[in-house]
């Protein structure tokens, strides 16, 4: 029998950045999956305990059709169930969906129950059904969601840098940035007109947060506004406009 993990016993340690939380909700999330695929009898090596402890899952009726509820509403609102790795509005329910995807490991192995006790905190067959009825998603798209997270992070620092989103396509300082930001860009064309994309209104809205430009071409005079601005900035800090042609602070306002 394999016995199911509460998310409880993995220490939870303060994160003070983005990067540093999506690390730390992809440890919590693959320490998890180690730990329901050990033997009974096996020791996880990030736990104080054995798995033979009996460990809880907060998976009892009441609180999974609360979460349920949440994820039906969160499919409604950006048209999927892949919830955010790090999910900063409400981790909690992030963290319900990766435990979900956690305990499929136990249905594959014939360990779900056929009734809602909650003797053993796995999926019932009526919690399996209902998930599987709205096109839940078992499988969690960890590489794609930490480079996205840590891409967006890397766009926040620039913004901070430089006061725009406006990152060169061949960005020199971070060449997967510039590619990146060309990508959301692209994808969210496809997304507006109603093709295959792997954009969600989720991330579309994240972007907007931070004034992320969907169009460069169209904005000109936005740009000059921006690069006037930064070149005034330069002048008041070396007395003078000539900018390098490879200024390394700023290689935008250089080229500009």
């Amino acid at each position: 029998m394999t016995t199911a993990v509460s998310f409880k016993h993995i220490k939870e340690e303060p994160v003070s950045s983005m990067a540093q939380l999506v690390n730390h909700a992809i440890a919590k999330h693959q320490a998890s999956m180690a730990t329901l695929s050990l033997p009974a009898t096996t020791a996880h090596p990030m736990s104080s305990t054995t798995t033979s402890t009996k460990l809880h899952v907060q998976n009892d009726r009441h609180c999974w059709d609360e979460m349920f509820s949440q994820l039906l509403q969160y499919q409604k609102r950006n048209g999927t169930t892949q919830v955010p790795l790090v999910y900063p509005e409400n981790q909690e329910f992030s963290d319900w969906v990766r435990e979900q995807q956690a305990l499929k490991c136990n249905d594959m192995n014939g360990d779900h129950l056929d009734d809602e006790t909650n003797s053993t905190p796995v999926l019932s067959r009526n919690q399996m059904k209902r998930l599987n009825d709205v096109g839940f998603e078992w499988v969690t798209r960890l590489d794609n969601e930490a480079t996205w997270e840590l891409r967006f992070e890397e766009l926040c620092q620039y913004q901070r840098e430089h006061g725009d989103c406006i990152v060169p396509a061949r960005y020199r300082t971070n060449p997967q940035l510039g590619h990146w930001v060309m990508t959301q860009r692209r994808h969210y064309q496809l997304l507006l007109n109603e093709k295959p994309c792997s954009i969600t209104l989720e991330r579309v809205r994240r972007l907007e947060t931070i004034n992320f430009p969907w169009r460069i071409r169209s904005m000109p005079e936005q740009v000059w506004q921006t690069r006037y601005a930064q070149l005034s900035k330069y002048r008041e800090t070396y007395g003078d406009c000539l900018v390098p042609q490879r200024f390394q602070p700023n290689p935008q306002l250089g080229f500009w």
